[in-house]
């Protein structure tokens, strides 16, 4: 990494220095669960890292720089061609298989965590997804699929954008029209690419369409790398701000609404500034039914193994708790707009900490979510306080004194969710703000309809 950055890098000391000092942490504390222990990976990245990727390049690229071109192995004379992806290689060999096989075995180093493992055939080699072959003293190459490989495309209604689910094909299809090099494989596997979409329910005039652009369009054209000309062509654009939202069957209306009322922001002299170039509305992967089933960190459900068994809202029955006078004891609540009833998941009484609540006027049924990290009787407390000193500086107290004379007697308060951190840990209070405003939209307490005046969606942002 060092190597690569003195050696190729125009950036300046200080971000060298901040990046590989971000990259020496992200090393150096990648913590995992497995059988409730934690431990620390001593080596190497952790799966799904977003720098993986590009840190495992440097290392290999490191790597062939120093034992491959810069290497002083004899059998080295021997390589006619060399390429690599990441830690993929691919050697032309002028040479026997016994050669080759004592050449793999003198890259493997222990040292620097690399084994290798090898495939020989003076006839055709597959690297990737090609299959690399001779034919008359010419190198052909085409597309290669594993014999256990299913139909993983992506069904043309499912959960996704919909210039996604139109540019897949574009995409597939102009990836055979590159890896193929003759024009009989190109519609020989295209046949086979159209009946794996029609099995997705794609439609075939759009397949049709796409199969003639990229038919028409030169193959060479493919092959030219066009990486530096994008690269230039973002450089010049003015940068835009980027909302990035997770994607639902409201989002293009969400995009639109948006789009339509920038302009009420742009009248701001600050903002304008801002947002001056517009703003990109991005779409994050929606939660999938794999995700839902089966989650990267799964937990069995556990009975309780002590003796109280209960679940619900309770009191706490201290002798001067004033929020027991205000608590009602219930196994269930109900939402007085919807009248839709749910059932109470966890225990908890005045001393539960971390906690959604639900706050009823008996008089006119308008209620009241909110939340709290300290302990729920503290929280009450400053509520009854609000009620009974007639102070409207809350929607609740407010209410209180305008609907009944601030009679804290028609106050009803319960515990409806205990909010907890899995083993993992997190952020308990943005989990606890999430919670409330699922809970703000479930029982639709809005005003006027309840008495929540306030809804901040941002935690579902952050």
């Amino acid at each position: 990494m060092i190597f690569s950055y003195l050696v190729y890098s125009n950036y300046s000391e200080q971000v060298k220095n901040f990046i590989l000092e971000a990259i020496w942490y992200l090393l150096t504390h990648n913590f995992f669960l497995f059988g409730k222990q934690h431990y620390l990976q001593r080596r190497g990245t952790a799966m799904g890292a977003c720098f993986a990727p590009t840190y495992a390049n440097l290392y290999m690229g490191w790597w062939e720089e120093n034992h491959v071109f810069g290497g002083s192995d004899p059998n080295l004379e021997r390589v006619i061609l060399f390429r690599r992806y990441i830690d993929d290689l691919l050697f032309i060999w002028a040479g026997n298989k016994d050669s080759f096989q004592g050449f793999v075995e003198s890259l493997t180093n222990e040292e620097l965590n690399l084994k290798f493992t090898s495939t020989f055939n003076t006839e055709s080699i597959v690297y990737l997804d090609l299959l690399i072959s001779t034919k008359e003293q010419e190198i052909v190459t085409t597309i290669y699929s594993k014999l256990c490989t299913g139909n993983s495309l992506l069904r043309a209604d499912s959960c996704h954008p919909g210039h996604l689910n139109k540019g897949i094909p574009r995409g597939q299809f102009l990836r055979l029209r590159r890896n193929c090099s003759s024009e009989d494989k190109f519609l020989e596997e295209s046949c086979k690419l159209r009946d794996k979409f029609l099995e997705k329910n794609y439609n075939m005039q759009i397949l049709q369409a796409e199969f003639e652009r990229a038919l028409n369009i030169d193959r060479k054209e493919l092959l030219r790398s066009r990486k530096r000309g994008r690269r230039m062509e973002r450089e010049t654009k003015k940068e835009q701000l980027t909302l990035s939202m997770q994607y639902s069957a409201q989002f293009n209306r969400i995009k639109n609404i948006v789009n339509k009322f920038l302009p009420v922001l742009q009248v701001d002299r600050d903002y304008k500034q801002i947002l001056d170039a517009g703003i990109r509305v991005v779409a994050r992967r929606a939660p999938t039914i794999g995700s839902v089933l089966a989650p990267s960190l799964y937990q069995k459900e556990t009975n309780n193994t002590t003796w109280l068994q209960s679940i619900g809202s309770y009191k706490c029955g201290g002798p001067r708790c004033v929020t027991c006078t205000v608590l009602k004891k219930s196994t269930q609540f109900t939402s007085s707009v919807t009248q839709e009833t749910y059932q109470i998941r966890n225990y908890i009484n005045c001393n539960t900490q971390s906690v959604i609540y639900l706050l009823t006027c008996m008089k006119c049924s308008k209620q009241y979510v909110g939340c709290t990290m300290r302990r729920l009787k503290e929280r009450i407390r400053e509520h009854l306080n609000l009620v009974s000193t007639g102070n409207a500086s809350s929607p609740v107290s407010r209410h209180f004194k305008e609907c009944n004379n601030s009679n804290t007697k028609l106050l009803m308060a319960q515990g409806i969710e205990r909010v907890t951190l899995g083993p993992r840990g997190g952020d308990l209070q943005a989990k606890l703000l999430k919670a409330e405003v699922r809970w703000i939209f479930k029982l639709q307490t809005r005003q006027p309809q309840g008495l929540n005046s306030v809804f901040d969606i941002n935690c579902y942002f952050k």
